[in-house]
């Protein structure tokens, strides 16, 4: 397959993002456009000619970063200020502005197009962009409604502080099954760590933003006086401060890299670590990298665990923050039998969650989606199931 690209060439905090240009490269005979992809002058150009330079293609694949529907509620220049605040980039600020030109021509072209929504925050989804996916994408790669629920099932989401939430995704998702791809997180193969449970420093990690459930489970391991890792939320505090006053942190490449390497230490140091998908019951990226840096992944379920291929007590622990200091002695008495959980976690890892894995899975809805005989797919076993 010949395949056009349409993305951002930016850094993030989130490791997805940093693996999607190898992730994409993986689906065939790749060709990028963008802002960091080619040269200024090549979007001075615009789309039209890159195609009738590189071109002619089976099929495009825009990816959050192009996929804003024309006249969207947020301007350009809110979303340069966005863009200079939350990314890492090489490219000319205006290179977006000249990027962003090409959506006309873009959604008039005649070629399958398909939307990959690796980052997008589902939960406060415009009407405005779901019926523009709806309109002008073939596919959709992003949550089903197996792992995206509506507010109905999820009453305690508000505690979190999300603002703007809604049940446009959820009724997005429902209407539109036989157009989305499940897509899930992966892991690089540099992702994997095989330092035993036994020589690692510390007993817990909890890694990442301070959701509720990961706030009631910190608060109970200090009270139990147990070692925790904190070195990542350390700095993820200052990181934080320093945002708030303007400096611009997440754009400093030597940020991402640092905040990264702690998140990656404080697991690795650590046995076991706990997270949760907040109230949303999400399959967040920490559900994939905690099994696959050995830790033992302990959390508050997201929707559709079993279905991804964890198993409670074989290859995983779910637990409620309120019991986490229970689960803690229990663990920490049988180092042996933890050690054969880990290991567990990191061989589902490696069979059903990398980045090759997962390549293959899109390339197939893809090849099945282009035949016309697509319908939609489900996760059961750590499979990805096409129906």
């Amino acid at each position: 397959m010949k395949i056009l690209v349409l993305d951002c060439n930016v850094r993030y905090i989130s490791p997805t993002r940093n693996l999607l240009p190898v992730f994409l490269s993986l689906l065939g005979d790749v060709y990028f456009f963008g802002p960091g992809y080619v040269p200024t002058e090549m979007l001075i150009s615009g789309l039209d000619e890159f195609i009738k330079k590189e071109g002619p293609f089976d099929l495009a694949i825009s990816t959050e970063h192009f996929s804003e529907p024309l006249g969207s509620k947020k301007t350009i220049e809110e979303l340069i200020i966005f863009y200079k605040k939350a990314f890492s980039f090489d490219f000319n600020i205006n290179d977006l502005r000249l990027f962003w030109k090409n959506k006309i021509f873009f959604y008039e072209l005649p070629i399958f197009k398909i939307a990959l929504l690796l980052q997008y925050d589902f939960q406060i989804a415009t009407q405005e962009y779901c019926d523009h996916l709806a309109k002008n994408y073939h596919l959709i790669a992003g949550p089903n409604e197996q792992y995206w629920r509506p507010l109905s099932e999820m009453p305690s989401v508000y505690q979190e502080g999300f603002k703007d939430i809604n049940n446009n995704w959820y009724e997005f998702a429902v209407e539109n099954n036989k157009k989305i791809v499940p897509i899930l997180h992966f892991i690089g193969e540099n992702e994997f760590n095989f330092t035993p449970l036994n020589s690692r420093k510390y007993d817990w990690s909890v890694p990442g933003a301070r959701y509720h459930a990961r706030e009631k489970a910190t608060l109970a391991l200090k009270l139990s006086k147990a070692s925790i890792s904190n070195s990542n939320q350390i700095l993820q505090y200052l990181v934080k401060v320093a945002s708030r006053i303007g400096l611009r942190p997440y754009s400093r490449e030597f940020v991402l890299e640092l905040l990264g390497q702690t998140f990656t230490k404080a697991i690795t140091d650590s046995k076991f670590s706990y997270t949760c998908g907040s109230a949303l019951a999400f399959p967040i990226r920490k559900f994939f990298e905690i099994p696959a840096l050995g830790s033992i992944l302990i959390c508050q379920a997201c929707h559709g665990f079993e279905e991804f291929g964890f198993i409670n007590g074989e290859n995983s622990i779910i637990c409620e923050p309120e019991k986490i200091e229970y689960i803690a002695k229990k663990l920490s008495k049988n180092l042996y039998e933890a050690q054969g959980i880990a290991n567990a976690g990191k061989k589902l890892i490696l069979e059903k969650h990398t980045i090759y894995v997962r390549a293959n899975q899109l390339r197939e809805a893809i090849e099945i989606a282009l035949s016309g005989k697509y319908q939609g797919a489900k996760w059961e076993n750590g499979n990805m199931v096409f129906i």
